[in-house]
């Protein structure tokens, strides 16, 4: 008669399990910790919706006024201003930094002498 040893059998199946279980575990942790958060995600909704209401010519203050402080804001070499909004998330974005986000998820206003020319798709290419 042959015996099997089902005990030890079973004691590797469960330390596997457990060991499986714990490294799903926190994984789940450090995904839910490292995602985008919802609250990043409609900040940039609203973001993008305030930017509607712009209209050229409109100054810095007014600018503040109705879409918020910029995420960035920079000079060019010929005294051109651009502020850098984030007006898109997406929802899979494992991030550190929204510095780390694409292009595509931004949007730049530009000034020059502290009134709005242009922003949107023809200010693309002051996002850096």
């Amino acid at each position: 008669m042959i015996k099997i040893n089902l005990i030890g059998i079973n004691s590797k199946k469960k330390f596997n399990l457990d060991y499986i279980l714990k490294f799903l575990f926190l994984f789940m942790i450090s995904l839910f910790f490292s995602c985008t958060s919802y609250e990043d995600m409609l900040y940039a909704l609203e973001t993008k919706q305030s930017l509607e209401k712009l209209e050229k010519g409109m100054k810095t203050h007014n600018v503040i006024q109705i879409v918020g402080e910029p995420l960035k804001k920079s000079f060019t070499q010929d005294s051109t201003e651009v502020w850098i909004y984030i007006t898109s998330i997406p929802q899979t974005a494992f991030i550190q930094s929204v510095d780390n986000l694409s292009n595509d998820y931004k949007t730049a206003l530009i000034f020059k002498n502290k009134i709005l020319i242009s922003w949107g798709n023809e200010a693309k290419n002051y996002i850096n």
